[in-house]
């Protein structure tokens, strides 16, 4: 905050001025098209916010998810799901007062709002065998809590990785996905494909 009571957010560093691809592909520098390397966004470029109440944001919250556009210029075409950013506003917004403790389990909530929505399609699966009515049953119990000691958790996070290598790169091929997973998140395709009937008769 600023001695005037306000909440603000302001990004700080050195970025390049975004090209005309936002850095997505290589350009041929020698060409001397777009931006260049050497040139900055200007300390008024940055994303920022000078006054949270004032855009009608009780708080600022930041888990690197996507910046909003008005915010700033473009920085980055690759961001983390806003699933973290929701559950931290979320947790916030639960209890009027905050001390050392709620902001303790805040910072170690291990809770995936993503799975929760992603299972029920998971449990549509018609699984054969004991091993796969097994991990329908963890998944069907599952409340979320991505613990390391569970195994619903493993159980979610593999078969999703599995769904999306088998959907995924049977359309763009193994090569391409093989180069871009990793990289690249698709859960934001894949969270379509499952959750959308329309999307999903395209790919499956």
């Amino acid at each position: 905050g600023d001695a005037d009571g306000r909440a603000c957010f302001r990004v700080a560093g050195w970025i390049p001025r975004a090209t005309a691809n936002n850095g997505l592909v290589p350009e041929p520098g020698w060409l001397n098209s777009g931006a260049q390397p050497s040139e900055r966004l200007a300390d008024q470029e940055m994303p920022q916010i000078v006054d949270a109440k004032a855009k009608g944001l009780p708080f600022i919250a930041n888990a690197n998810q996507q910046l909003a556009g008005e915010l700033g210029e473009h920085l980055s075409g690759e961001w983390d799901r806003p699933n973290r950013y929701q559950r931290i506003t979320t947790m916030l917004l639960a209890e009027s007062k905050h001390d050392r403790q709620s902001f303790q389990r805040i910072q170690y909530d291990v809770r995936s709002e993503e799975a929760l929505r992603l299972i029920p399609a998971l449990l549509r699966a018609r699984p054969a065998g004991a091993l796969a009515n097994s991990a329908i049953r963890e998944l069907a119990a599952f409340d979320g809590e991505m613990r390391a000691d569970r195994v619903a958790p493993l159980v979610y996070t593999v078969w999703m990785d599995e769904f999306t290598r088998l959907v995924l790169g049977r359309r763009v091929g193994p090569a391409h996905l093989g180069v871009l997973y990793g990289r690249r998140s698709f859960r934001s395709a894949v969270e379509k494909i499952l959750l959308e009937p329309d999307v999903g008769a395209k790919w499956c």
